[in-house]
């Protein structure tokens, strides 16, 4: 750093080409850290994000975790339209992949076990991508 006290600035609109990291701040929910090669750092509040209400889509639509929060093993129930492979992918709150499985998804409704075993307490997002889709959540380990 060339500065001896960094500036942060929101971010109101999203400059980089190419982002080399996203973050999500340990210490504020709402919060967002973004770095770029050569760009430096950006943060934004995620408070003002518009989003879809979960409670209006389909099941079709989601995935579901639970039981979340979860201290051991916990599932992921989702519907395929499609006889395909889909990656699971786990992230901690540092945006770090910590776990990645390649499964092959049913026609209609699947239930995927998953243990949470040597996972640190905290909150973690879980992403699940087919040819088709890419449908994700979060989870709380405890």
């Amino acid at each position: 750093m060339n500065a001896a006290t960094p500036t942060w600035t929101n971010v109101t609109s999203y400059p980089f080409r190419q982002p080399e990291r996203v973050f999500f701040n340990p210490y504020q929910n709402n919060m967002i850290w973004v770095t770029s090669f050569g760009s430096g750092i950006k943060s934004g509040d995620m408070s003002e994000v518009i989003g879809i209400d979960e409670n209006s889509l389909s099941l079709k639509n989601k995935l579901e975790i639970y039981p979340n929060p979860s201290s051991g093993n916990f599932n992921l129930n989702f519907i395929s339209e499609n006889r395909d492979e889909s990656t699971i992918e786990i992230y901690n709150a540092f945006g770090q992949k910590v776990f990645m499985k390649k499964i092959k998804s049913n026609l209609g409704e699947n239930n995927i076990p998953l243990s949470s075993e040597g996972f640190s307490k905290g909150i973690y997002f879980v992403c699940l991508k087919s040819q088709q889709e890419i449908k994700s959540g979060r989870t709380v380990v405890e």
